[in-house]
């Protein structure tokens, strides 16, 4: 088993928050061939009013099993008071990952997101996919990602549109 302890930051484009700072802690390991993550993440977005109640945390655990030619997962994710006053919202998660030639990847990820009082979240419960391209290289993680959701125009503005998003790792 492992224990790990890790940051990550990103800027966000909220009314009053530019700033969006995870810290999350958590135990991996693997039994009969089956791998397993439980963790927690405190989601904190420094400077933004706290009356807004941005900050919440999200418990979660996954499963995922390498058959060779692929491997599949699944996740939940629970988090007691989510962002904004918005209650229990609960998300799960599936993805099939597949080797392909010259050290090539391919992802496929579905989700679902279904929070207590969508009012207060601002969108209602909604379904997530993916497609996922990526590349080892030189000890860096390249991925390309096709990132989409089934929400409407109408139920979200801008923050529902189909994304293309890159990634650089270490």
């Amino acid at each position: 088993d492992n224990l790990y302890l890790g940051i990550w930051g990103s800027g966000v484009d909220f009314a009053d928050a530019t700033t969006e700072i995870d810290i999350y802690g958590g135990i991996t390991g693997e039994e009969n061939g089956i791998s397993w993550d439980l963790g927690i993440i405190w989601y904190l977005y420094p400077g933004s009013d706290s009356a807004n109640n941005y900050d919440f945390a999200e418990g979660y655990v996954a499963f995922g099993y390498d058959f060779g030619p692929y491997a599949l997962s699944t996740g939940l994710s629970f988090s007691p008071e989510y962002f904004g006053d918005s209650g229990d919202a609960i998300y799960w998660s599936a993805g099939v990952d597949v080797p392909l030639t010259e050290g090539f990847a391919i992802g496929f990820h579905v989700g679902h997101q279904s929070i207590d009082n969508n009012t207060a979240f601002g969108v209602p419960d909604y379904l997530d996919w993916s497609i996922t391209v990526s590349k080892e290289f030189e000890g860096l993680g390249f991925s390309l990602a096709y990132i989409d959701t089934d929400l409407e125009d109408s139920e979200c503005a801008d923050a529902c549109d189909t994304k293309v998003v890159g990634t650089i790792s270490r």
